[in-house]
């Protein structure tokens, strides 16, 4: 199988390996809910007394949706506009308040396909990897290899650069530079005013991995970025120097699909330290300072951690929401409910943080003790990452139908 096929394929894979970790994790002790876990289905969903409601603000459409390709485009705050992109290369911009659009662009139209491209044809999708903003600009990437950058103000093409391979991460823009990952492997820094190269990383790819990479995260003149290889670096983004590399895990097994120890959810920044999960491997904070590794716990995810009230809040690949102290690394609470529901990251505000799932429910939970205090039913399931601004989330479903909800207390 050749590595193109091989990335095609991760999919299912990854989907037969999370239900064979159900059964590895001791997770299946409950006797009401041992036949759905063992089939991989979702648990029934639990009561509880709601001390929040999502009132729905506005819902409007944004394109043909996210497709089949299991992408997910995250929309972006840029001051009163929220910003939202489909599959097929449209970009609008609308208002945050009230829905209303503010401008609309093209990035360009699906390909035809030829007869033998049996996956393309079900799907033209090529937009991928979710907007970065930053620096005036709303900055996207596509499958095709192409970094695209466009005016916040008015959606204008402000540059167009082609890179080696497919961007499926959102790119970060900060610093005068574009940071984008590549599905080879590839770390390039672009300059902000008009996308030429500034440098670029070549990390070793693993012969197969996840359908996936980690967003890099720009600060203090320095750029973090995980690979698919399982390693975290730290480079200079002046000159693109690595001041240190840290491995989050080893590849170990004797086949490739057990010796997948992806870097994808983005490198969490808090206080002096970073923290990133590996897919079958563990979570590790690294100093910033040196790269040396300040505790480490057993626990795998290929999902974006996130924090609050001094707690990084994980997906794990079991499915499993875990609260994890920052400075101590214990788990302070873990929600076991929402198993195989496929999880977005989290989004954490106020005291509050919200997933989503692929069924289309939008869970709000307490940070102190993850007790559910709000729910709301959707019509279409969400992957793409929630955003949140000034007490409202906006929430992109796969259909392409953008929600705004506000979080109001009962």
């Amino acid at each position: 199988m050749t590595g193109s096929r091989k990335r095609i394929a991760v999919a299912w894979i990854a989907e037969t390996v999370s239900v064979a970790l159900l059964t590895s994790c001791g997770l299946l002790g409950r006797d009401d809910s041992d036949a759905k876990l063992e089939k991989g289905k979702p648990l029934d969903l639990a009561e509880f007394t709601p001390e929040a409601t999502l009132d729905l603000n506005w819902r409007t459409r944004i394109g043909k949706g996210l497709g089949k390709k299991y992408i997910a485009l995250a929309p972006r705050i840029v001051g009163d506009l929220v910003v939202a992109a489909d599959a097929y290369g449209i970009v609008e911009a609308r208002n945050r308040l009230n829905g209303r659009v503010e401008w609309s662009a093209r990035v360009g139209r699906p390909r035809s396909k030829g007869f033998l491209q049996v996956r393309d044809r079900a799907d033209t999708s090529f937009v991928s990897g979710g907007l970065g903003a930053g620096e005036g600009m709303v900055v996207l990437g596509t499958t095709r290899g192409e970094v695209i950058a466009l005016s916040a103000a008015d959606g204008k093409e402000l540059w167009r650069t082609r890179v080696t391979s497919e961007v499926l991460a959102a790119p970060s823009v900060r610093s005068e530079v574009v940071a984008v990952q590549t599905a080879d492997g590839k770390l390039h820094v672009l300059d902000v005013k008009d996308g030429a190269p500034r440098w670029a990383y070549d990390s070793q790819v693993a012969p197969l991995t996840l359908r996936g990479t980690a967003a890099p995260v720009i600060l203090d003149g320095v750029i973090y970025a995980g690979f698919s290889n399982g390693i975290l670096a730290a480079f200079d983004i002046s000159t693109g120097a690595a001041f240190w590399e840290q491995r989050i895990a080893l590849p170990e097994g004797t086949s490739e699909i057990d010796r997948l120890v992806d870097v994808d959810g983005t490198p969490l920044i808090f206080g002096p330290m970073v923290i990133a999960s590996s897919y079958q491997g563990v979570t590790k904070a690294i100093s910033r300072a040196n790269g040396q590794v300040l505790w480490e716990l057993d626990l795998s995810s290929h999902i974006s951690p996130k924090t609050g009230l001094r707690q990084v809040y994980i997906v794990a690949n079991d499915g499993v929401l875990k609260a994890v102290d920052a400075e101590l690394a214990e788990v302070n609470w873990e929600v076991e409910t929402l198993i195989n529901r496929e999880l977005t990251e989290p989004i954490v505000f106020g005291n509050y943080l919200a997933v989503g799932d692929h069924l289309g429910y939008v869970h709000i939970l307490a940070q102190s003790d993850g007790r559910f205090v709000a729910r709301r039913k959707m019509r279409e399931g969400v992957r793409s990452p929630i955003a949140y601004q000034e007490g409202d989330l906006y929430v992109l479903a796969n259909n392409g139908y953008l929600y705004s909800y506000s979080v109001e207390r009962d």
